[in-house]
């Protein structure tokens, strides 16, 4: 390993050998794209002109004797039969390089892949090496296989990894594997794979494109540049190991390196070889003039120079110094004459970093030549930037619709640059010199140049004029000018979305304006020439660069043509040089003797203060103790004589007038003269004790806080001075004293670490610890005591609290009334060499004397954790602070007293001053009438008169404004009212919450929550104590700001505080609410209130819970502390990915205006970035590592969180335990069909796309495609009826197809693999019930002793024994028969059932009737589309459309069910469905002649049963239908769901979480059977109506069972009434299943909580819950958008394989998956409720089922005529008009094909009634509770009534293929 230090810098280079770099270099590329283009050409000789000049020639017309740079005519006379072709349109050459590094980058998976020029491209390929290594089988080397994709181990090649593949440098090795080191023997073996992989992408570009190469394969860009050279063209070259010299083995990297001239060393430029050749020569090298860049005849290689005596990076940065040499020089060419090159690979990018386009001119010297060329320049410039940055948009995008525009822009360049290379003066000879030298100017790129409408040639000659011309002025100020020439650029392009380092050109010079500096960018050094094989015209720019600029920067796009003369040796002359070469070898010999002290005077400053007591001339001088003790430089002096040791060594004395130089390595003289200078420092010097021959000096450094006045302290050079001395001091103690025997002690020049993540700080901040005696004010301890003292109740406040929430609350009092001077986050303390403490800022290199102190914020954010009693925190802090009034802001009231215009009596100048101080005198008042009985109504009277108020003055007119009218002055007043901010949701459960704990009359609350209801006025609101608005509501005040017509009223008053419940997503600043808190709101005292202040950030209690299992662990301490200790580490990617370090700099500086974050103006992102600034560590100053957090991120925090640690909680509190199951269930029969045909789909599309293209679902342009399939792969480990029977055989046509195909690549394990799973998924197809249930879409039911009659009529065709029927054709025939029970007058009340055969035969007409009515509806009044995806159509390989279709099926029936959101109104007008005549359409049709219209039924309706009383439908004893029962289903998930609710709902309420619309409407049919109340708590469901069915739910006994969204469980909702929790399918994400066991497992829970996760054995759902629970956070995080983002879960899914179905599974009596206990369908118990207020307010006045409203006439059916109930909802526009809801079920009319179902078909169909319906989906009369669905919209007229909108919602999916993911219309 090679390693050394140089002068100035410490910086240790090392080679990166566990790297593989290929280098590309196309042969001939110029020549080769023409080839390409014309394979003729190939053969012939081909040259390539630009301008007067041959710019290269294919190999064929080299061989003729043509060679690059040649002029035409000479070209002409040697070979006058080549075919010269003009190439000055680079356009062709562009596109080419663009379509190879293409090529290479996807061939090789790299993302570091860097392009230099259009012909060499870098590929780091490291990964992709480091996998293949671990594959190899080291005992069958010969036949390896390397593998191209991590993911997919079918694409690769094979190949012998027993040799090289190509050439190797040296070819005479002798060394073999054994020989080397175990280093060196895998660094070899790295090497052998990037040979063959390089040798394979050398074929692919040859093979596809007719393109060779030339590639050199190493370890750094530099050698693997140069090593390629060796073998062209066409071939490849390695070179091996050994790297690493030893006594054994020379190495490699030097042996190659030595033979080279040093200038062709890349990033050695041609000054920089001239100084190295001068030096080892002892003279100038000579010049040959017959070369074209004044080349030399004197080659000097690498290895003389490597060679020389006593080379070091001292040496060499003393031969290389000049005009703009960087520090480092000689550090960095040492690394590369010995083969270190540590630049990486830059990743690729989508846009170029800069676009110039140049042009090069022989004389180029008048204003009209100039104008002509910039236009030429501009034009092709802005051609360039429509073709590289821009990209085309497709017409049919909704972004292309809504701008009209055809493109969009990839990046805007933010800087135009103009840059001049002027021609040097003649000399006296007539000679001229030729320069290199070229000057630039910037300037902000004009936002015109981006027009898509505007033409290049307008768009140019304005840039000219507006732009480039200023520039140029700016460049030539005089006359005279002659330029050689023109660049046009711009620069700093970023991908637009991703960010990225560009620069702000526009604010820098509006930063620096006024200012009279050049900003001339200079080009000291120009690169040398390259090889004569390499060279291309793009070679002009890299020639010019900076030398040791970036190979980034070099790759810079730029297109020139440039002429290219022959310069004479003469012409050729050295800059001026400060010292000879042989003046740098002189010194080098005096070691021994000391050099004359360099006078340097001290620069004189220009401020002097005032009445300066001391001498003119005289500077003034501090006291020492005034400055800081900053370290020491210790260094041998040879000056230093024997005779004055011993009285050097106890003085110190300081540099005054001169400072001594010292040519020291370890000394930074230059900068220390430039403190020095400038007075920054003072330095004391002294003969070091122990060692006489060492001098010390003291470095002590002026604190940027002491003399300000004196000293200026600006400036980035004296920062970047000051930081250059940070690196290299020692700040050791005994240094300081003068003892140089010790160990170096480096500055710190970083913030302190915390090597600890996010979710550590936030889960170890220690508890609140409130102190009573903080608050300064006397009513502000009276509430504190109150809070903090158990004996002293809060007054107003019915419950007690837990000591930690008085801790809490007592907390956020003291944080609000007692704010406290704290340190600077920015800063922290250190301790100087001497001892002394001083304070420092390391992201500014600030040193101060004092502290920097700021006030802690008056709020903060409660965090406590989900469940906590967050809520009754808050409320005893409203109620502990009652009455209590805000202060005026000092700035605005200062020491003022108003003046009166009257005298005032006694009594009112009392209530002015008790005002004026914001004393709580109502407080004072109620106290004193408590004590004494006296109520003092006088004095109430004059403070109620005295309004608090306060003045904002006018802002001030100035006569550079344009508006001269002057503003009134804006009168705030005080408020002492509490906003609270709650979502929708929470609104009911807030007011419950503060119904339930405050006492009645205390608190005056206020209520908004209809965004249409307008605030009262600003007096009225000041009237009360709480005033608790939704957000939404909240949002509509944002108005305020946009229409001049309405002033919010929350602008006039200036309340006591604002508390914002799940308050993260104020993070943002651009939503309505945060522009509302943050502008209009003014409040003395600010809270966020959430468990979740920031993503995934929780508690680590809450953590743990989705780790929990099989109970709560034995020690839930130590659990705790190892789950902290696992997610202990920083990592920066995961803390930058989850952004809630970021949100909780937003919530600081926006909503809490938190000081120092606070301090920018409103309106820019300034804040973010300050904030990254000091919350993480940045090593080195003005960069940006993130190597930690710093300090600052826990200090902030501690000041603002108040958090309780579960150990205080669990002292003061213990919650019911907790258990956690996953319930591993057998599959049924039907369950296996599902899983095998997902498998089918996966395994069907990967072997026919052959896991390539976009046809390939995990091809990264089909993300979409494959997240809908994996959601409803989720999905179906419930149920999943979405495949249909032609889809499925579709999918078996396209594997027969392809396996036909005599051109597959299928290998034979894919092909047996695909065979046995299509054989497997062939059962589906072969069962008859499967067929039924994809065609209907339905849960089936297997039922015994089914009414006989109706068997045929309900059952499905060919499922009669065992019986399977659809769930909701049992709904509809129980509740006919318990209809009959009913009757007062039955007309067989021996057979109940009489009549359910022709009941249902005709509900299956009159549905069918209905249906065709409605399309023909559609029809009518929407527009065809076009084309459409119809559900056999392979959207990819091997996969339906209808595979893809998202649950609409569940959504629509959730939405007819009213557990969404859509609006609908009923057409008043009444729609009668009439019923074909005709039967002989749908064949099986009961004649119709019996059906017939009769009038209304006065029979009398059945009596109805009081609150809480239970019928029992009896039965007839000897009645059949008392045996019909269920026996299971055909989901197990479904058959176990249905058992253990049964069994715990009398005892226990039950919460259910969902993934799947389709899942809650089955679970609600089941309940609806079984007559159990439920609640279903959907996505879509009403914002209103949220927080009413959490509350109805957890106040009302009789619904027992809650279904909700897991997407929902989350935010604040309290489900603590429910002991009993089931997850239908597994969650992987543990963060949201912890928040969703989290509503149960909190607060107000009294029994123990029982979670049940279910899960399907042996699916793919199995191994994935498995591989979640391995993940880490960060791959949890990775996966938050798509689960496949993880390699794991992607595997998972493509390895899947398909479930065995045995023999005995075939039998129709075991497929189902059988009930725990049958059960009984009909004449089953019922029992009545009586309707809460909030469920009349929620679904109606009067019970589902049991309305007042008119009946509604059905069809009679022969003597039988059949009544529905219609229920009435109220609606919400308060006209007191309920909309007709009447309970059905809505059902397909057609099958997959399209076909109309039979009758018999087993096709469940609704009732149907003759009014207009919004479909209510089968919701059971007696149990289940229907919310209003109604719409704010005009109906339209009677004349031209819509079909109903729910009824379509009832249509199956594919009867609307061509809508493909929209919604029904």
């Amino acid at each position: 390993m090679l390693e050394y230090g140089a002068a100035k810098s410490y910086a240790i280079l090392r080679r990166k050998d566990e790297r593989v770099i290929l280098h590309f270099d196309y042969d001939c590329f110029y020549a080769s794209v023409f080839e390409a283009e014309n394979p003729a050409l190939k053969s012939l000789p081909l040259a390539v002109q630009q301008k007067q000049i041959i710019v290269t020639c294919n190999y064929e017309a080299r061989r003729r004797g043509l060679h690059k740079l040649q002029l035409i005519t000479e070209a002409r006379r040697i070979c006058p039969e080549a075919v010269i072709v003009l190439g000055e349109d680079l356009t062709r050459f562009r596109d080419a390089s663009k379509l190879l590094y293409t090529l290479l980058r996807t061939l090789s998976s790299s993302e570091r892949a860097e392009k230099l020029g259009f012909d060499e491209v870098w590929l780091d390929v490291t990964s992709l090496i480091d996998e293949n290594l671990t594959l190899l089988n080291k005992n069958d080397l010969a036949n390896s296989f390397f593998q191209l994709s991590l993911t997919d181990p079918t694409l690769g090649f094979p190949f012998d990894a027993t040799v090289y593949a190509g050439s190797v440098f040296p070819k005479d090795n002798d060394s073999s594997l054994a020989d080397l080191a175990p280093s060196e023997q895998t660094l070899q073996m790295r090497l052998l794979l990037g040979s063959h992989l390089a040798n394979y992408l050398r074929l692919q570009l040859e093979e596809q494109h007719g393109y060779t190469s030339t590639v050199g394969i190493s370890t750094t860009k530099l050698v693997s540049k140069l090593v390629g050279n060796l073998n062209k063209p066409k071939g490849q070259t390695t070179l091996i190991p050994p790297y690493e010299q030893d006594e054994q083995h020379e190495s490699n990297i030097t042996r190659f390196l030595d033979t080279h001239d040093i200038g062709k060393i890349p990033s050695i430029g041609f000054k920089l070889a001239q100084r190295l050749r001068e030096f080892v020569l002892n003279r100038p090298a000579t010049f040959d003039a017959g070369l074209v860049y004044g080349g030399t005849k004197e080659n000097v290689t690498v290895g003389q120079v490597r060679q020389l005596p006593g080379l070091s990076a001292d040496l060499l940065a003393k031969v290389l110094a000049g005009p703009g040499t960087p520090h480092d020089v000689g550090v960095k060419v040492l690394g590369l004459l010995n083969g270190i090159d540590p630049t990486e690979v830059s990743q690729a990018r989508t846009v170029p970093r800069q676009i110039s386009i140049e042009d090069s001119y022989l004389r180029l010297d008048t204003m009209k030549e100039l104008m002509e060329q910039l236009q030429s320049l501009s034009a092709r410039l802005v051609e360039r930037m429509r073709i590289d940055l821009t990209e085309t948009l497709d017409s049919s995008t909704n972004e292309a619709v809504s701008t009209g525009e055809k493109w969009k822009w990839l990046a805007h360049p933010p800087t135009l640059r103009l840059t001049t290379r002027p021609r040097a003066p003649l000399n006296e000879d007539g000679t001229r010199q030729r320069s290199f030298k070229r000057i630039s100017r910037s300037a902000p790129t004009p936002s015109f140049i981006f027009s898509q409408t505007g033409l290049v040639e307008v768009l140019a000659e304005r840039l000219v004029k507006e732009a480039l011309l200023p520039l140029f002025k700016k460049l030539h100020e005089r006359s005279g000018w002659n330029l050689s020439l023109l660049n046009v650029a711009v620069t700093g392009m970023v991908d637009e979305g991703k960010g990225g380092p560009g620069r702000d050109i526009g604010s820098m010079f509006r930063a620096a304006e006024g200012s009279k500096k050049e900003l001339d960018q200079q080009d000291p050094f120009n690169a040398c020439p390259p090889d004569e094989d390499d060279l291309e015209p793009e070679y002009e720019e890299a020639l010019e660069q900076q030398e040791f600029s970036t190979w980034e920067e070099q790759e810079e796009d730029t297109e020139e043509m440039e002429y290219r003369s022959v310069p004479n040796p003469s012409m050729l002359q050295e800059d001026q040089s400060t010292e000879s070469p042989e003046d740098i070898s002189a010194s080098l010999e005096v070691s021994s003797r000391a050099s004359t002290p360099e006078v340097i005077p001290p620069k004189k400053i220009v401020t002097t203060p005032k009445n300066n007591n001391n001498d003119a001339g005289e500077e003034p001088v501090l006291p020492i103790e005034k400055y800081i003790a900053l370290g020491c430089f210790s260094f041998i002096d040879p000056s230093i004589q024997e005779c004055d040791i011993s009285d050097l060594q106890s003085e110190w004395h300081e540099f005054r007038n001169f400072l001594p130089e010292v040519n020291d390595v370890t000394v930074p003289y230059k900068a220390l003269v430039t403190l020095w200078r400038a007075f920054w420092i003072r330095i004391f010097s002294s003969v070091a004790k122990g060692d006489p021959h060492k001098r010390v000096w003291r470095i002590w450094l002026l604190p940027d806080d002491i003399a300000r006045t004196l000293v200026d302290r600006n400036g980035q050079t004296m920062r970047k001075a000051l930081n250059h001395v940070l690196e290299l001091i020692n700040v050791a103690p005994q240094l300081w004293e003068g003892f140089t025997m010790t160990a170096n002690v480096a500055y710190d020049r970083g913030m302190t670490s915390e090597d600890s993540s996010l979710f550590y700080i936030f889960n170890t901040l220690p508890s609140p610890t409130p102190d009573p005696h903080a608050p300064r004010e006397r009513y502000s301890r009276i509430a504190m005591e109150e809070l903090l003292e158990s004996t002293l109740p809060v007054r107003g406040l019915s419950a007690t609290l837990y000591p930690y929430q008085r801790r809490s609350a007592a907390a956020m009092l003291q944080k609000e009334t007692a704010p406290k001077l704290e340190l600077d986050p920015r800063l922290e303390l250190r301790v100087a060499a001497n001892g002394q403490e001083f304070f420092y800022g390391a992201r500014d290199l600030t040193f101060l004397k004092e502290p920097r102190m700021y006030d802690t914020v008056q709020g903060g954010i409660l965090a406590e954790t989900m469940g906590l009693g967050k809520t009754l925190m808050s409320i005893a802090l409203i109620l502990a602070t009652k009455d209590h009034w805000p202060k005026a802001p000092p700035i605005y009231t200062g020491n003022r007293v108003p003046t009166r215009s009257h005298v005032a009596s006694l009594m009112q100048m009392a209530a002015a001053t008790i005002s004026r101080h914001s004393i709580p005198w109502r407080k004072v008042l109620d106290d004193h009438h408590e004590q004494t009985g006296e109520e003092l109504t006088s004095c109430i009277k004059i403070m109620e008169d005295q309004v608090p108020i306060y003045e904002i003055p006018p802002i001030p007119i100035r006569s550079n404004r344009s508006s001269t009218f002057a503003t009134p002055p804006e009168q705030i007043r005080l408020c002492k009212a509490t906003i609270i901010v709650v979502p929708r949701n929470l609104v009911l459960q807030w007011q419950l919450e503060l119904e339930k704990h405050v006492e009645a009359g205390v608190l005056k609350v206020l209520v908004m929550e209809n965004t249409k209801t307008m605030l009262p006025t600003a007096a009225e609101l000041a009237t009360y104590d709480v005033i608790l608005i939704s957000r939404p509501r909240f949002e509509a005040e944002a108005k305020s700001r946009l229409d001049d017509l309405y002033e919010s009223p929350l602008k006039q008053l200036h309340f006591l505080r604002i508390i914002i419940d799940e308050g993260h997503s104020f993070a943002s600043t651009n939503t309505n609410a945060a522009v509302v808190a943050d502008r209009l709101v003014r409040a003395e005292r600010r809270w966020i209130m959430s468990g979740t202040p920031a993503r995934d950030l929780m508690g680590v209690e809450v953590d743990m819970e989705a780790l929990i299992h099989e109970g709560e662990p034995e020690d839930a301490r130590a659990f705790r502390q190892e789950a902290l200790e696992q997610r202990k580490s920083f990592n920066v990617y995961q803390e930058s990915q989850s952004g809630a370090v970021k949100a909780f700099g937003m919530l600081a500086c926006r909503f809490l205006k938190a000081q120092p974050w606070a301090i920018s103006s409103h309106g820019d992102f300034q804040e973010a970035a300050k904030w990254d600034d000091y919350i993480y560590r940045h090593e080195t100053y003005q960069t940006k590592t993130f190597t930690g957090f710093t300090k600052t991120l826990r200090r902030t925090l501690e000041s603002l969180v108040v958090k309780t640690q579960p150990d205080d909680v669990e002292r003061d509190i213990g919650l019911p335990p907790l258990h956690h199951k996953v319930v591993r269930l057998k599959p049924c029969f039907y369950d296996k069909l599902t899983a095998n045909l997902f498998v089918l789909l996966f395994m069907s599309n990967a072997i026919t796309s052959e896991r390539s293209d976009q046809d390939y679902l995990f091809h990264q342009k089909s993300a979409a495609h494959l997240q809908r399939l994996i959601a409803n792969l989720r999905q179906s480990g419930f149920s999943w009826t979405g495949f249909k029977e032609d889809a499925i055989t579709a999918t078996f046509g396209v594997i027969e197809r392809y396996f036909h195909d005599p051109g597959h690549s299928c290998v034979k394990r894919d092909r047996k693999l695909m065979l046995k799973t299509a054989k497997a998924c062939e059962l589906a197809l072969e069962s008859p019930g499967w067929r039924a249930l994809a065609r209907t879409e339905e849960m089936g039911l297997f039922v015994d002793h089914w009414p006989e009659k109706a068997l045929y009529v309900c059952a499905f065709e060919g499922c009669t024994n065992p019986m399977l029927v659809g769930i909701t054709e049992v709904n509809e025939c129980q509740k006919y028969i318990n209809n009959n029970l009913g009757e007062d007058n039955p007309a067989d009340p021996a057979d109940p059932a009489e009549g359910l055969k022709e009941a249902r035969e005709a509900a299956h007409i009159a549905i069918e009737q209905a249906k065709a009515e409605e399309l023909e509806a559609i029809n009518r009044r929407a527009p065809k589309k076009a084309s459409g995806e119809k559900a056999t159509e392979m959207l990819k390989s091997g996969v339906p459309a209808s595979s893809f279709y998202n649950d609409t099926l569940g959504d629509k029936r959730l939405t007819a069910a009213g557990a969404t959101t859509a609006p609908r109104k009923s057409p008043k007008k009444k729609v009668v469905l009439k019923i074909q005549q005709d039967s002989t359409e749908i064949p099986g049709t009961p004649d119709t002649s019996l059906i017939e219209e009769k009038p209304k039924s006065k029979r009398k309706p059945r009596q109805r049963l009081s609150n809480g009383e239970t019928t029992n439908l009896e039965l007839p004893a000897d009645s059949p239908l008392a045996k019909t029962s269920l026996l299971g289903t055909t989901s197990a998930k479904y058959s176990y769901l249905i058992s253990r609710i049964l069994k715990l709902q009398e005892a226990e309420k039950i919460l259910i979480f969902y993934n799947g619309d389709h899942i809650a409407w089955y679970l609600s049919q089941a309940l609806d059977l079984f007559a159990i109340k439920h609640l279903i708590y959907a996505s879509k469901l009403a914002g209103a109506a949220r927080s009413k069915y959490i509350v109805l739910f957890e106040t009302d006994d009789s619904h027992r069972v809650l279904l909700m969204d897991v997407g929902q469980a989350a935010h604040g909702l309290n489900v603590s009434s429910a002991s009993r929790v089931f997850f239908v399918n597994p969650v992987f994400n543990p963060a949201t299943e912890a928040q969703a066991i989290k509503r149960a497992h909190r607060i107000g829970q009294t029994k123990p909580v029982y979670v049940e996760t279910l899960l399907l054995q042996g699916t793919i759902e199995e191994a994935m819950l498995e591989r979640s629970r391995t993940m880490t956070r960060m791959e949890h995080a990775k996966a938050s958008k798509s689960l496949t983002d993880d390699y794991g879960m992607a595997t998972i899914i493509k390895d899947a394989r398909c479930l065995e179905i045995s023999k005995e599974e075939l039998l129709p009596d075991n497929q189902m998956a059988r009930l725990e206990t049958p059960q009984q369908i009909f004449g089953r118990k019922r029992t009545n409720h009586e309707q809460t207020g909030l469920e009349k307010e929620l679904f109606g006045g009067t019970q589902v089922g049991k309305s007042e409203a008119d009946d509604v006439e059905e069809p009679v059916i022969g003597s039988k005529r059949k009544k529905r109930k219609a229920v009435s909802v109220n609606d919400d526009d308060g006209n007191g008009n309920g909309d007709m809801i009447t309970v059905s079920r809505p059902k397909r009319s057609r099958n997959a094909s399209g076909r109309k179902a039979k009758a018999r078909s087993g096709a469940t169909t609704p009732t149907v009634s003759s009014a207009p319906t919004i479909q209510a989906d089968a919701i059971s009369a007696s149990t289940t509770t229907v919310p209003q669905t109604t719409s704010s919209t005009t109906p339209q007229s009677d004349h031209e009534q819509p079909p109903s909108t729910a009824s379509l919602a009832s249509l199956h999916t594919n009867d609307f293929t061509s809508i493909f993911g929209g919604t029904v219309p």
